[in-house]
């Protein structure tokens, strides 16, 4: 028997096996990254979706005509959007700088429903600075939230 020959048939082997298991746990590796960012991409959309649905629904709210019962209508523009569990889940899911970010966007949405809530007329300096503040955040918000799948990309 010829050692050389049986010697390099199990190099081979070792070395395709090798190759193999390389290239199986790298793709594996890809495809929970790709996982992953697709799901914070989809956690990123339903989080904007529901403050936009809230703060949609608080200027309409601020725009009625009928003043009464603003505080009633005013909160249940929050409670009947997912806007509570999606931030908590950011807070779970998306980058520290992110999540800073998304708690100040909540809040100052919160702030314009108190405002809203208190019966402040449509064009009042005090809805029209919080309504600025709260746009502001939320573009703040927006570019990390791209800049944060961009990363993922490369």
């Amino acid at each position: 028997m010829d050692w050389g020959t049986a010697a390099s048939t199990l190099l081979g082997a070792g070395i395709g096996l090798g190759a193999t298991f390389v290239a199986d746990t790298a793709r594996a590796r890809r495809g929970r990254r790709e996982r992953w960012a697709e799901q914070r991409r989809q956690l990123y959309a339903d989080y904007l979706a529901a403050l936009a649905r809230v703060a949609d629904d608080l200027h309409a709210i601020a725009r009625h005509p009928d003043r009464a019962d603003l505080v009633v209508r005013a909160s249940d523009a929050w409670r009947a959007s997912p806007a509570y569990g999606l931030r908590y889940q950011m807070t779970l899911d998306a980058p520290a700088g992110l999540c800073d970010l998304s708690d100040d966007c909540f809040r100052r949405l919160r702030d314009l429903r108190g405002i809203v809530a208190r019966g402040a007329p449509t064009r009042s300096p005090e809805l029209v600075t919080a309504a600025t503040a709260y746009d502001e955040s939320l573009a703040a918000l927006r570019t990390a939230m791209r800049a944060d799948l961009a990363a993922e990309r490369s």
